[in-house]
């Protein structure tokens, strides 16, 4: 059964009378954004005491226990003809081993879900979130201190898939809460945190009391920045769009093109090609996050934005120079001011499209293009005619 903390159960009530605080942490991208504001400080020599770890949990879907699942389905209040459906999809498959070529029978699998399987990653979902639960527990234990600008929202945990960032004040009671949490999770759920892959990060901290906590804990110490996948930027699609369309001037992509990148990404009426500018689309994508704001989502990004930023001040007239991206998303509503009425902006619902059009719609009509562009002339012969014009 789902296990106990000091004798206090962690409890499962369905999403309908879910707290708030509870149905924040579901925005990824939101979730990326909070955690660069809590890094970012890290290494300096004026950052308060802060501590991290970074769990990374060993073969997440092929450990996780079955009676877990089913009694989080039953937490949730899902119908019990529903969960037996779910139990049968989870339990029923076989497995054969291929041995030179031939199979050699079948087995039954006794734990773990199934890769490719669609409703794998939403039941993974729905078993984070006992993992949730506990550590919203521990943030209201006494001895536990919340990270620096995170006791208000009392935020001390967040999910990436099945990577899982928990931080707090850096003091040794509440590294040990922490860790007493996540071994209560792995006990419960199998899901056991990969030791190779999880770090510890220590920041303004005293030496001998990091001592202290990596002999206790047996986490691995590490430092900034995090190791980074390489990213494909807007400069590099853009790049890859001009080669695929043949519009650069040599096989290597070197030397000028026949038609300037700007004048393909306007619109046909305008005299391109219709082609999407990555960049100015990405602008529009940012300016999502904005209306996010201005609108008073009910998600952990906009609370921490309010509880952070702009504590009581008006969004719209807010100007200030703080992080990186907090900068960009200034400028981005900047501009949004410019082009629209903030309040009607903010009464409709936000669709990236219509933020394209709306920040990078300012062009003139080219009287030929009804001529080039006509359904009975070939593809082909249509590509030359626009190219010679």
């Amino acid at each position: 059964m789902l296990k106990e903390i000091n004798t206090t159960t962690i409890t499962l009530i369905p999403k309908t009378t879910c707290p708030k605080s509870v149905t924040d942490f579901r925005y990824i991208a939101h979730n990326v954004l909070v955690c660069q504001d809590l890094v970012r400080l890290y290494g300096r020599k004026n950052c308060k005491s802060s501590c991290m770890i970074i769990i990374d949990l060993r073969k997440a879907y092929d450990t996780i226990e079955w009676e877990f699942l089913e009694e989080m389905l039953i937490g949730y209040g899902f119908p019990d003809q529903f969960i037996q459906l779910i139990m049968c999809c989870i339990r029923t498959p076989k497995f054969s081993l291929l041995f030179n070529g031939s199979m050699c029978g079948f087995f039954n699998a006794k734990r773990g879900l199934r890769q490719g399987d669609h409703m794998s990653p939403l039941l993974f979902v729905l078993g984070m979130e006992y993992f949730s639960r506990i550590f919203q527990k521990i943030g209201n234990w006494p001895g536990f201190k919340f990270q620096d600008r995170c006791s208000t929202l009392k935020l001390n945990r967040m999910c990436f898939a099945n990577d899982k960032l928990i931080f707090n004040n850096g003091d040794f009671i509440s590294i040990m809460l922490l860790r007493k949490g996540l071994k209560l999770f792995s006990s419960t759920s199998g899901l056991m945190p990969n030791e190779q892959k999880t770090a510890i990060y220590c920041s303004g901290m005293p030496e001998p009391e990091v001592v202290r906590i990596l002999e206790a804990s047996n986490f691995t110490r590490s430092s900034l920045p995090f190791s980074k996948v390489k990213m494909w930027s807007s400069r590099n699609l853009s790049y890859m769009g001009r080669v695929t369309l043949g519009n650069a001037g040599t096989q290597d992509g070197a030397g000028p093109g026949f038609v300037a990148w700007e004048k393909i990404c306007l619109p046909k009426g305008a005299g391109g090609l219709g082609f999407r500018n990555i960049q100015e689309w990405n602008v529009a994508a940012m300016a999502r996050y904005v209306w996010d704001i201005a609108s008073k989502k009910d998600c952990l990004f906009v609370k921490w934005i309010h509880n952070v930023y702009l504590k009581d001040r008006q969004w719209w007239d807010y100007d200030a120079d703080c992080s990186w991206y907090w900068k960009k998303l200034v400028g981005v509503k900047n501009k949004l001011k410019l082009k629209t009425d903030v309040a009607s902006f903010v009464l409709q619902k936000y669709k990236i499209q219509n933020g394209y059009r709306l920040l990078f719609s300012n062009h003139g009509k080219i009287s030929w293009c009804k001529f080039v562009w006509d359904r009975l002339i070939i593809p082909k012969y249509k590509f030359i005619l626009w190219l010679v014009l």
